[in-house]
């Protein structure tokens, strides 16, 4: 009788055990290429950035050497007022503006400058005789108040508005003034969209903190003559240093000042603290879903650590991997699945 010819004989055990290190390679493979989102802290020295927020307010008070609006809506005058050369007093002046109007003030007090949600800001460090000189830019209307200091030397509180009108008058002109020296004139100020204000305070160095980003932060400018992508980075304070440490992998990255920059949050990232001090300085932090650096905008590389990087911060996990491979191999052993395999190759 003809014997059914034989199945050739494969070894299941082999297969399995070969399937399992091989899905384990697989595995790691795919942890070294994945970059989860994690936290991260930044300490950076800039010339510029832009931010988008829901910030109320931007700054506590400071004594102004100069104080510029640029896009002026309105602007109200209470107290004691000389108008030009002839010295025509009022105790009240109230004048408006168009996006083209501006507004420069001398030897003034700031308050908190007032924001509108969701704007979009730049803001710029002049490098001017002033540390914290600064060129502040929104999307949407700014308000704000200041007040006239009292005359101590030659110096004169004042004022000079230019492309403004009175309310019931159309004819736009220029008017200049000074304020009374004794008693502070109260100053009130709205700015249309898209406007700005540049800062030169006397002595004080300008700060806020806590500050919610809303968006991707980049940390470039566009050169005017050549429309590239430029820098902001600037050299750190003395101590400092611009750089990204990311806690849960004990990973730091010290940045190259000459590279581009670009931070995408995950969900909350704080601008914990912003100092104008010979340049921008930023503290943020928070959950990061990719943070790029690279020579130019085709050469942005991800900094961001590595599923791996993170699974081996965790003490003895490089340990772990051969063990689970092995321990899968043995509950396989116990469910009789390699010795079910080793028998049907009989």
């Amino acid at each position: 009788m003809r014997q059914a010819p034989r199945k050739p004989k494969r070894r299941w055990d082999n297969i399995i055990i070969r399937g399992v290190w091989v899905l384990t390679t697989i595995a790691i493979v795919t942890f070294a290429l994945y970059r989860p989102a994690t936290s991260a802290h930044l300490t950076l020295s800039v010339s510029e950035f832009s931010i988008r927020t829901d910030a109320q307010h931007l700054f506590s008070a400071a004594n102004e050497t100069s104080f510029i609006l640029t896009g002026v809506k309105f602007v109200q005058m209470a107290g004691d007022v000389s108008l030009g050369d002839s010295k025509q007093k009022t105790k009240a002046l109230s004048l408006w503006g168009t996006p083209f109007s501006t507004c420069s003030f001398t030897l003034v007090r700031s308050q908190p400058i007032e924001l509108t949600p969701d704007s979009s800001l730049l803001l710029v460090w002049n490098q001017g005789q002033s540390r914290s000189d600064l060129a502040l830019r929104s999307d949407k209307p700014m308000h704000g108040r200041l007040s006239s200091e009292p005359k101590e030397s030659s110096l004169h509180s004042g004022f000079t508005c230019t492309r403004v009108h009175a309310e019931d008058d159309a004819v736009t002109k220029s008017v200049n003034g000074q304020f009374g020296p004794e008693v502070g004139t109260a100053i009130t100020f709205e700015t249309n969209s898209d406007s700005r204000i540049d800062l030169e305070p006397e002595d004080d160095v300008l700060s806020e903190n806590q500050i919610l980003v809303k968006g991707p932060l980049r940390f470039t400018r566009t050169d005017p003559k050549s429309s590239d992508e430029k820098t902001v980075l600037l050299a750190p304070r003395k101590g400092e240093e611009n750089k990204i440490v990311f806690d849960q992998v004990s990973k730091a990255v010290v940045l190259n000042q000459n590279d581009l920059l670009t931070v995408v949050p995950e969900r909350e990232l704080w601008l914990r603290s912003l100092t104008i001090d010979q340049g921008i300085h930023l503290d943020l932090e928070g959950t990061v879903k990719d943070i790029r650096e690279g020579a130019g905008p085709t050469d942005l590389r991800s900094l961001m650590p590595t599923l791996l990087t993170h699974l081996l911060n965790i003490k003895g996990l490089i340990l772990l991997i051969p063990s689970v491979a092995g321990g899968v191999i043995t509950i396989l052993q116990q469910m009789k699945v390699l010795q079910g395999a080793q028998k049907n190759e009989h």
